[in-house]
């Protein structure tokens, strides 16, 4: 009663057999021990160890998460109201351009920046003096425009970092990948 009274669930009543009409799934244990850190002797049981699957490629892995997504949107459904209202009063809250604190490199001044519709980070740099809005950032590395040229589901740009160097900076991007994946919510 006090969710509901709090808004967290909706006030008509539930029906439980509604709520599990689909049943939980059930994750099998298969037996895998991790090697103990620095050397001890104390291996540590991980039964789940085999849906650390980091390819996505496995299929049962995949049968496995769809079903829990089906389980969740089933879950969830009487909320979905609720969600849409929370979700849009965090964009609300949200602004328009996200900036990081900026870095002074050199005579440039380096800086993340995230915009309307941007997934990912934009590095820029700006002229190190005078620094104001009215000075158009320079764009030295754009994971979005990578991401939809890459024709992937999901971009990983891992560590970047800025070095100054006698004739400009350089934006190093380690562990650059790209690996496709399911969605988590149909």
């Amino acid at each position: 009663m006090l969710l509901s009274v709090l808004g967290c669930f909706p006030t008509q009543a539930f029906n439980m057999r509604q709520l599990h009409s689909i049943p939980a799934p059930t994750a099998k244990q298969v037996s895998y021990m991790h090697p103990a850190p620095g050397g001890r002797n104390e291996p540590r049981s991980d039964p789940f160890n085999w849906l650390a699957d980091r390819s996505c490629a496995e299929p049962e892995v995949l049968r496995y998460l769809h079903a829990e997504n089906q389980y969740a949107a089933q879950q969830l459904q009487d909320t979905r109201e609720l969600q849409s209202r929370m979700l849009a009063e965090c964009a609300g809250r949200t602004p328009e351009v996200e900036k990081t604190a900026g870095r002074l490199v050199g005579a440039h001044w380096y800086y993340s920046q995230r915009g309307p519709g941007q997934q990912y980070w934009v590095q820029v740099r700006r002229a190190a003096a005078p620094l104001d809005d009215s000075q158009i950032a320079e764009v030295v590395l754009d994971p979005n425009q990578l991401a939809a040229a890459g024709q992937h589901d999901y971009l990983d740009m891992g560590d970047s970092t800025v070095r100054a160097l006698e004739q400009g900076a350089q934006c190093r991007c380690s562990s650059y990948r790209q690996v496709s994946i399911p969605p988590v919510f149909e």
